[in-house]
């Protein structure tokens, strides 16, 4: 944990400073948190600060990194629409024209609105009907 944690900073510090290589790579934390430290999302940080005195020390450091992580802004870009991304979103827009009627469902569903147990037709085990164990 401390190692990623580190790294973490790292990238922190390398995204405050402006420098052209972001660390990334250096851990898995870093590496999943792309998107969400340098790439085109909003990003919250919770910093977690105990009122006892003995955990000054850590309360501090956490406070210092949450002021760096202030620090961090992201840029903004507009996303580009593939044309599979249109062809979906046609499809979408003809199915809640009233399409609907004549398209096939995705998904069965059972009495609950939520999918039926025990595979198609709610059929249990190849017979089709439950079967009690003999003890």
């Amino acid at each position: 944990i401390n190692q990623s944690l580190s790294a973490l900073g790292n990238v922190i510090s390398a995204l405050t400073t402006g420098k052209a290589h972001v660390p990334y790579r250096d851990a898995v934390l870093t590496q999943l948190m792309k998107d969400c430290l340098g790439g085109n999302a909003k990003t919250l940080m919770f910093v977690n600060v105990s009122p006892a005195d003995y955990n000054a020390p850590e309360t501090v450091s956490s406070l210092q990194f949450a002021q760096r992580c202030k620090t961090v802004t992201n840029k903004a870009t507009a996303s580009i629409e593939t044309a599979q991304l249109k062809k979906l979103k046609a499809q979408l827009r003809q199915l809640q024209a009233g399409g609907a009627a004549s398209a096939q469902p995705v998904a069965k569903s059972g009495p609950g609105g939520g999918p039926r147990k025990g595979g198609p037709g709610g059929r249990k085990g190849p017979g089709g009907a439950h079967k009690k164990k003999k003890k």
